[in-house]
């Protein structure tokens, strides 16, 4: 039963963590956009170039 316990608060952990890093990379290519749109400069960090390459968008054209 312990073992079970174990299991399950490992896999907990790692959903949150897939959870937190999303939503980090999500908010981070929110604001490049924003600041794109807005004439400001817009600076993409590793992990938004790593996700816009993944997901095919590459413009600054995306929706608000």
């Amino acid at each position: 039963m312990s073992g079970t316990v174990v299991f399950a608060l490992i896999s907990l952990a790692g959903i949150m963590t897939v959870l937190v890093a999303v939503i980090y990379v999500s908010l981070g290519i929110r604001r490049e956009d924003r600041q794109g749109v807005l004439g400001g400069p817009a600076t993409l960090t590793r992990s938004s170039r790593i996700a816009r390459q993944t997901t095919g968008v590459h413009g600054f054209n995306v929706q608000l």
